[in-house]
């Protein structure tokens, strides 16, 4: 029975690479990584179990901040600097991020609807 839980986690690991956004991809492979730890603890696998769990925290690091920086400009390291001070617009000179339309909501709900739905904005 334990040999499905780590046949299932391959299944489900190798399908993140037909994914066609990269929030997919992490989403999928989130699932994958927690499904492995679950085998590592049935089998007493450790280094097992620390590669998923650094597969893991990676994705969902990654995802956490592109969402973020979908928001927010992003310095060379990825990581936020400052809010930009007008709302950037697309061709049309509709507001192009969704952070400022009206009714939006930038809670971490927002953060796991994008997880869910492989949108950054839900």
């Amino acid at each position: 029975m334990v040999d499905y839980l780590g046949w299932a986690a391959t299944a489900v690991f190798v399908s993140s690479y037909f994914c066609n956004s990269a929030h997919a991809i992490r989403r999928v492979q989130m699932i994958g990584a927690v499904m492995w730890m679950a085998y590592a603890v049935v089998t007493h696998a450790a280094p097992v179990f620390v590669a998923n769990l650094l597969v893991l925290v990676a994705a969902a690091w990654t995802t956490a901040r592109s969402y973020w920086s979908s928001f927010v400009g992003t310095g060379d390291l990825g990581l936020a600097t400052k809010p930009r001070l007008k709302p950037p617009t697309d061709a049309s000179g509709r507001c192009a991020n969704l952070r400022y339309q009206e009714g939006k909501d930038e809670s971490v709900w927002a953060l796991l609807k994008s997880l869910t739905t492989g949108h950054p904005h839900g």
